[in-house]
């Protein structure tokens, strides 16, 4: 595959979109709280099958290895909220004693809400500052990515939370999954999705468009990545997630420039929020590659 071929279909009638940032990025860029948004790496876009990438060449192992994010954890009560609907919501999908892999997962917070329904749960975070904030908790945590195992038929379910966008390959991180699966594995993957209101609304200015994402997909983009991996789709729905409220309306008014104060509430107060513009996918493995 060339540098500039689309990631998903391989056709070469790419267009760049979109500048990218033009300092010098460090691991601060890559942040999961950044909210610089419409800042970005230079973006390309497939006329084909509408996918967005961004291949500038970039050592993005070395970013997420050195990523610090105290805010991450700051908003962990809210996003220990999230975790739980989301392992609820697999729960259904996911047989008795099975073995579970969270993928990208930061501190550990759904691979803790996974340990609590009593599956064998595990998580890879490549980042050495989050990893270790799991580590302590007590969790099955590895520093690293699924590029650092060699896992075959290892997993019944395996789960991929806002990670596919952050990676230059994502065919094979699904095929990667694909192999660590038992035959009858199955798997979670949420992304933001680009044919949402919000991105048509916004444009570049869409919350979603930031350096960390290199990857932006549709709802029909992700499943033919899906099922070129070798995968069934068994599910299709939307993300709601959990954050706190002075999070929220400091993101807002990103939107008021005119606007210089900062909510900072003494009580974190939790809400649910669902813009339909993150995919949320359970899929079943129904062939190796």
């Amino acid at each position: 595959m060339c540098k500039n071929s689309c990631w998903i279909c391989n056709g070469s009638n790419i267009k760049k979109v979109k500048q990218g940032i033009e300092k010098e990025i460090s691991p601060n860029d890559f942040n999961i709280t950044d909210d610089r948004y419409g800042t970005t790496l230079a973006i390309y876009r497939c006329l084909d099958c509408k996918f967005e990438f961004c291949p500038e060449t970039i050592d993005l192992t070395n970013m997420y290895e050195n990523m610090e994010d105290d805010s991450y954890l700051e908003t962990s009560q809210s996003r220990s909220i999230q975790a739980k609907k989301i392992a609820k919501y697999c729960h259904k999908f996911i047989k008795k004693d099975s073995k579970i892999l969270d993928i990208g997962c930061g501190s550990g917070l759904l691979v803790k809400e996974f340990e609590l329904l009593n599956y064998d749960s595990y998580g890879l975070e490549p980042s050495n500052f989050l990893a270790d904030k799991g580590i302590e908790n007590n969790l099955k945590i590895y520093q690293g990515t699924l590029d650092d195992k060699n896992y075959s038929n290892e997993f019944d379910f395996i789960s991929l939370v806002d990670v596919i966008e952050h990676v230059q390959n994502p065919l094979d991180l699904l095929v990667k999954i694909n192999r660590a699966l038992h035959e009858d594995g199955s798997f979670l993957v949420i992304t933001p999705r680009r044919d949402s209101f919000f991105r048509l609304i916004l444009g570049f200015k869409w919350w979603h468009y930031r350096i960390a994402h290199v990857g932006y997909f549709s709802k029909t983009n992700l499943l033919q990545i899906m099922k070129n991996a070798g995968f069934e789709i068994i599910e299709y729905k939307y993300a709601t997630w959990f954050l706190p409220l002075d999070y929220i309306l400091n993101r807002l008014i990103k939107y008021l420039p005119f606007i210089k104060f900062r909510f900072n509430f003494k009580k974190e107060i939790s809400l649910p929020i669902n813009l339909f513009d993150s995919s949320m996918i359970i899929a079943k493995k129904v062939k190796n590659l």
